[in-house]
């Protein structure tokens, strides 16, 4: 299988829920696709974080960028300014311009722009929502996303404690119920392997015996 290469806008990297479940899927799947964002990316990331957050430290800031140079492949320094861009909004042209420049195979994005670009079929990448292409890595590995989901369980009981996980509802909230869906089952097949009592509180409160309503996928492709 070749590597894919997938370029991340700052919508993606901006909240914590898709940023560490992207991570995760970069970590337990290391041969199916490699990372690429511009410091223009990093930086609209960090501002938009600092404007909702001011009363953070310098160093909340410092290990969210640390984080992201750490796990990204390649940080694209440089792009052609003068490529066609068709999309609705022109403050997402250094996206577009970066995505063609770093190769890319993949678009991963939230915004609507670049998502429904009308010469889309004409572009050398295409454009997923963080749902559609969390399902597409799960679809191809879903032993490895499945061992992905466990980490994540442990990151949240961590964080969060072991009576408040909401690993399906932060996947919700991030606009992400497709797949939250999948990791729904996940956390059903793996509670049949932990002790009675951690069971009991994992189906309890991440609701594993709900659905979840289902958003609309915006593309499909094969990986």
């Amino acid at each position: 299988m070749i590597q894919q290469r997938v370029f991340v806008d700052a919508d993606v990297l901006y909240s914590a829920c898709l940023r560490n479940w992207l991570f995760q899927m970069r970590i337990s799947t290391p041969s199916m696709f490699q990372l690429y964002t511009t410091e223009d990316v990093i930086s609209e990331t960090l501002s938009k974080l600092r404007d909702k957050n001011q009363r953070w430290s310098g160093g909340q800031i410092t290990r969210i960028r640390a984080a992201i140079i750490e796990v990204f492949d390649e940080i694209v320094e440089d792009f052609d300014e003068s490529v066609e861009y068709q999309g609705a909004d022109p403050n997402d042209f250094h996206v577009h311009a970066a995505a063609l420049s770093s190769e890319a195979d993949m678009l991963l994005t939230c915004d609507t722009g670049l998502l429904n670009q009308p010469n889309a079929d004409e572009l050398s990448y295409e454009a997923f929502h963080p749902d559609d292409f969390f399902i597409l890595v799960n679809d191809s590995a879903p032993l490895d996303v499945r061992s992905g989901t466990m980490e994540q369980l442990r990151y949240y009981i961590q964080r969060n404690g072991a009576k408040d996980t909401r690993l399906v509802d932060s996947l919700i909230a991030a606009g992400c119920p497709q797949f939250a869906e999948i990791v729904r089952i996940h956390l059903m097949d793996l509670a049949g392997a932990l002790p009675r009592q951690d069971r009991r509180k994992l189906r309890r409160f991440e609701r594993l015996k709900l659905q979840v309503s289902e958003r609309g996928s915006v593309g499909e492709s094969t990986w």
